[in-house]
């Protein structure tokens, strides 16, 4: 949700604001991150764990910030808002038996905004069930892109990118090195 839009904004001449999407089917997805977003529980439960800061996804706001900082943009406000996602009509997976009124999973949005107005939104979607499961990258300037990559497994996707990052980090200079600041992480 940060490196890829980073990335697109190489063939912009001008950019004026970006959008991420990231939305799940977690039906497909391991027990523990079906248990992560909330399944099966109550919305007053899922209120309770939000309110208690154990719900929700991790990074938004690294994402977030790294962006605006490879970009050279000041980040002055960020917000965050994390809600159930509920279930219409029962759903059953291999671990979990959500009734309807029951939490299916989350959606949660953080909002950047530079001095002049908002800038950047990330939006995670996770959820039981969920009809989309794609990542969508919009950005709006010159020119307006819009970049749609479907059925991408996160945790599959998470260790691909550590692991094909250990090249490039290996080739870094001593110290605390960030995704921008190494060369592009291919495969290989």
């Amino acid at each position: 949700m940060d490196s890829l839009p980073l990335n697109l904004t190489a063939i912009c001449q001008r950019v004026d604001r970006i959008d991420v999407t990231r939305s799940q089917n977690a039906s497909v997805r391991r027990g523990p991150f079906q248990a992560k977003i909330g399944s099966g529980m109550t919305v007053e439960q899922f209120e309770n764990k939000v309110d208690t800061g154990r719900m929700g996804h991790v990074g938004l706001p690294e994402s977030m910030g790294m962006v605006f900082h490879t970009l050279g943009r000041k980040l002055a406000r960020y917000e965050d808002s994390i809600e159930p996602v509920v279930a219409d009509s029962l759903i059953q997976t291999d671990f979990f038996t959500v009734q309807p009124g029951q939490v299916r999973g989350l959606k949660q949005v953080a909002r950047g905004f530079t001095d002049a107005g908002e800038f950047m939104t990330l939006t995670f979607i996770a959820a039981l069930e969920e009809p989309l499961d794609q990542d969508t990258v919009k950005i709006s300037g010159k020119p307006d892109l819009e970049v749609i990559l479907k059925g991408t497994n996160g945790d599959i996707a998470t260790v691909a990118m550590a692991v094909n990052a250990i090249k490039r980090v290996k080739e870094a200079s001593p110290g605390l090195v960030t995704m921008p600041d190494l060369p592009i992480v291919t495969f290989g």
